[in-house]
């Protein structure tokens, strides 16, 4: 496989990332596919090459695709998903619904694009594109009409919408650097600030004094024109407003730095208004309908707990009971969807679905592949915490000395060692407890080792251990409960704590709570 320095690809996505993909496809569609479903499938892209072709060394194609939950990246000069013999370049996307919109960037060896722009692509169909050059002038058009686009597609920044995107929110971004509170609309934070209680108030008028003549932009009238226009500058909002507007908590800081500001009425929330919900599966790549979503769990003033193993339909009752009090019509669908990304969250932050939330997806979720595309992620992440994970396997002896072991394994690095069980109850409360002490300052440097035995089968320690982390060790169940009984133990949950020289500082019969856990890892 080839390699290239993506770089000034990888810029245009940054700064597409932070404010693009609130534009939505705009397209002529030949054969129209309506709605926009949730299914797993895939969508293929050719791309026919004549003229002045540069060699193949020197020109690179880099697609980027929207997903509910990220936006994959392919280089498709990648030997084994297209053939050059004849010039043709041919991709097959994994794709989750049955249309979805892709930057294309043609460019060559330096970064310089030949064509930039944006294809909408058709689940089940093929969009051949045809490509002339004429020097370094690349000129594309389509040779059926499915999924095409209405833009032209070159290198041309007055024609260009994906040019002409990524150079409104490069200035964004620029101005933002500039002055920092730009970017979260707020001009004068002292003004803000003496505005007391009513500060909220201010913010909003502050807000709408940069973002309001963003959304009008006059170079976008020139450019975009009916449904179209329309399209971009709703989602355009959708953006700023679900995402810059929201985010007063976490901004407040900047023009509160006493820390004394109170977080605002409901009343402040009432742009979430402003916002058309109802189709939140059409977003271009870089900004999948999940960050706003997110945006919502994180930031919405009525807290929304985390779906952890309640029941999907009864959490989304109670989610939409909590957003209608701000949105006056909360579509059922945005309440789904935002289920979706609560259980995405969880597996952003490395935590594997808990059996029961595994049911709640397979019972939750019907009419589309929503649940299915969860539980892949879920799969995806399992497989890589497996892969990182360090089991030693020592079942086939018969005789242990732990001591022996950390010596041998760890030198040099103090010692937490938990002898569970996938059966045990008090040892799995334990691990829970465990699991946020594990990451206090008082914890760095320490090897949590997590000693099971055959007594629990390999597919439920397969599917728990990745849960847990740390470092793992199996032994058979006589030599696991010989070593337990020598030291005087009769059951498990015990622990035992071993400084840096491995000397034993502690040993426990059962979990000897949060505090004193934590105060026997400041001794090692």
């Amino acid at each position: 496989m080839k390699t290239f320095n993506n770089l000034r690809f990888y810029n245009i996505l940054v700064v597409a990332s932070l404010i693009i993909a609130s534009i939505i496809p705009l397209s002529i569609y030949a054969n129209e596919v309506e709605p926009n479903e949730i299914k797993l499938g895939t969508a293929s892209l050719e791309i026919k090459f004549h003229g002045d072709v540069p060699p193949a060394e020197k020109m690179w194609i880099f697609i980027a695709w929207n997903e509910l939950f990220g936006w994959p990246i392919q280089d498709m000069h990648d030997q084994d998903l297209f053939d050059s013999g004849d010039g043709t370049y041919r991709i097959d996307l994994p794709v989750q619904t049955s249309k979805t919109t892709a930057l294309l960037k043609i460019a060559d060896n330096i970064g310089y694009a030949y064509a930039l722009g944006f294809v909408d692509l058709i689940q089940g169909d093929t969009l051949t594109l045809n490509g002339t050059f004429v020097g370094d002038s690349l000129t594309i058009e389509p040779s059926n009409p499915s999924g095409f686009n209405s833009y032209p597609m070159d290198n041309s920044e007055q024609r260009n919408v994906a040019a002409f995107v990524n150079q409104e929110f490069r200035d964004l971004i620029s101005y933002s650097h500039e002055n920092p509170m730009i970017i979260h609309g707020i001009t004068d934070p002292q003004k803000v600030y003496a505005a007391g209680d009513s500060a909220w108030r201010e913010v909003l008028r502050q807000n709408d004094e940069v973002y309001l003549p963003i959304i009008n932009k006059e170079r976008a009238k020139e450019l975009l024109h009916g449904e179209q226009l329309q399209t971009f500058l709703k989602n355009l909002s959708t953006f700023i407003y679900g995402v810059e507007y929201l985010r007063y908590d976490k901004i407040r800081s900047n023009w509160a730095p006493e820390g004394n500001r109170e977080m605002p009425p409901l009343e402040y929330y009432d742009f979430l208004n402003r916002i058309d919900f109802s189709n939140l599966t059409d977003f271009l790549p870089y900004y999948p309908p999940f960050h706003i979503l997110k945006n919502i769990l994180l930031y919405f003033p009525i807290k929304i707990e985390p779906i952890g193993n309640t029941p999907v339909d009864q959490w989304q009752a109670q989610a939409k009971e909590k957003l209608g009090q701000v949105i006056t019509n909360v579509p059922d669908n945005m309440v789904r969807l935002l289920s979706a990304a609560s259980y995405r969250m969880q597996l952003d932050d490395n935590k594997p679905f808990t059996p029961a939330q595994i049911r709640n997806i397979s019972a939750g979720y019907s009419g589309d592949d929503l649940g299915q595309i969860l539980l892949n992620a879920n799969s995806k992440l399992e497989a890589q915490l497996k892969e990182r994970l360090k089991i030693h396997d020592l079942t086939a002896e018969t005789a242990f000395d732990l001591k022996s072991f950390i010596d041998a394994n760890y030198p040099g690095r103090p010692v937490v060692v938990d002898f569970w069980n996938t059966w045990c109850s008090p040892c799995l409360r334990a691990h829970k407890e465990t699991e946020s002490l594990r990451k206090q300052p008082e914890a760095d440097g320490i090897v949590f080792l997590y000693v099971s035995d055959t007594s629990s089968d390999n597919d439920t320690f397969d599917q728990l251990a990745p849960r847990i982390g740390g470092e793992h060790l199996r032994l058979s169940t006589q030599t696991a409960g010989n070593y337990v009984e020598s030291q005087g133990f009769n059951g498990i949950p015990c622990y035992f704590f071993f400084d840096r020289d491995h000397n034993l500082i502690h040993k426990q019969l059962s979990f000897p709570g949060a505090d004193k856990y934590l105060n026997l890892l400041r001794q090692l």
